[in-house]
């Protein structure tokens, strides 16, 4: 077949949290979810950053305004 022997256990058990018969991963729904989560906090550190950044010369380092 040519799929190496861990491959093929681990499709078998994401099939099986998928179907709801495990509980020790994560299922599509709930990667799909934690992936989206990540990106949007990702996202939402990025626009943190820029808001703290000085706005020029004299303004102290951190203020967020």
């Amino acid at each position: 077949m040519g799929v190496h022997y861990e491959a093929l256990c681990n499709w078998i058990r994401q099939g099986e949290a998928d179907r709801g018969e495990r509980d020790d991963r994560l299922n599509a729904t709930e990667k799909e979810e934690l992936a989206r989560l990540r990106r949007e906090n990702r996202q939402l550190r990025g626009g943190l950053s820029l808001m703290c950044r000085p706005a020029g010369p004299g303004v102290p380092r951190g203020v967020a305004w």
